[in-house]
């Protein structure tokens, strides 16, 4: 895949802007524009200028990394809407890689880079958040001799020690820790339920874990995840992570809008810290303003991981 310079990379994110800005526009002269017309222009336009010769360095040195997304202050443009945020964040979940894993192998259906520095390898300590019925990745990080966590408040097992070594925990991720939380109803969760919540940083130092650092985080929660990044920021939990694997969620009617804005913010502070992807892919990816639903799998490798840690 040609690498793109400095150059088309501001080419890209000013023509994402006026694509923004023209949309604004419109919708203030009530104007009805489908937003997946912007989002196919959007692509259209990046694929375009991607395979321009002319916008390509020609002395460009290979490098893995490519530079995370800009704070939305610095885009050259203003988000001030809840659809220009859902916009940027679906788009950094369909762009080129920003870091080319050379060895990308499977867990389960989750994807973990094995490059150095980022290699997972015993002795290793993986928590990984939202089970349901799927213990495939779990399984398999136990079966490589990783210490293994699970965490799931919505199924019916209580505590306990699976007999291949993988320690179950009936606890839920959250940015707060309350031990009678009324759960949100949705596929998997029918019936009024209430659970035990925990931030990372008292699980960890609930089960001895504070001065050790995650190999892998990996996090399914439904949507509740954007409160969990806010939390794993403040708290400096994500600076020891080596990779981060997550299932991002943007419902209907979950979470708010209004949070939207915020949310691109935090995803921007995870970028700054050295988090870049590896692998991404959508399970839906429907950008309509009466049923938007945006759900991508991604894998990120923490550039700025300190390996003494």
């Amino acid at each position: 895949m040609a690498r793109v310079n400095a150059g088309l990379a501001t080419l890209i994110f000013t023509s994402v802007g006026l694509l923004l800005f023209m949309n604004s526009f419109y919708r203030s002269n009530d104007t009805n524009v489908d937003l997946n017309q912007l989002s196919d222009s959007v692509d259209k336009l990046y694929n375009r200028l991607k395979n321009d010769p002319s916008l390509h360095s020609r002395d460009l040195k290979q490098t893995e990394a490519r530079l995370p997304a800009p704070e939305p202050s610095r885009r050259g443009f203003s988000i001030t809407e809840w659809w220009q945020a859902s916009a940027i964040l679906k788009w950094d979940w369909e762009k080129p890689y920003e870091y080319t894993c050379k060895n990308v192998s499977t867990a389960g259906n989750w994807y973990m880079c094995q490059d150095k520095p980022f290699t997972i390898a015993k002795p290793c300590l993986v928590y990984s958040f939202g089970i349901y019925r799927n213990w495939d990745f779990d399984n398999h990080m136990r079966s490589m001799g990783c210490e293994v966590h699970s965490f799931d408040p919505s199924i019916k097992s209580e505590d306990h020690v699976k007999e291949n070594g993988v320690v179950f925990h009936k606890i839920g991720l959250a940015g707060f820790d309350d031990d009678k939380f009324e759960a949100r109803r949705d596929f998997y969760v029918r019936h009024k339920q209430y659970w035990k919540m925990r931030r990372l940083s008292t699980i960890k130092k609930e089960l001895g874990h504070e001065e050790r650092s995650l190999d892998i985080l990996k996090m399914d929660v439904e949507g509740h995840e954007w409160l969990v990044l806010k939390d794993l920021l403040e708290t400096g939990m994500l600076t020891t992570v080596k990779q981060f694997l997550i299932e991002w969620h943007l419902f209907t009617d979950f979470p708010k809008r209004a949070d939207y804005i915020g949310f691109l913010k935090a995803y921007d502070a995870m970028k700054k810290l050295g988090m870049v992807t590896f692998k991404h892919q959508f399970h839906h990816r429907i950008f309509d303003e009466s049923k938007l639903r945006l759900q991508a799998d991604a894998g990120y490798v923490n550039t700025l991981f300190d390996q003494g840690q």
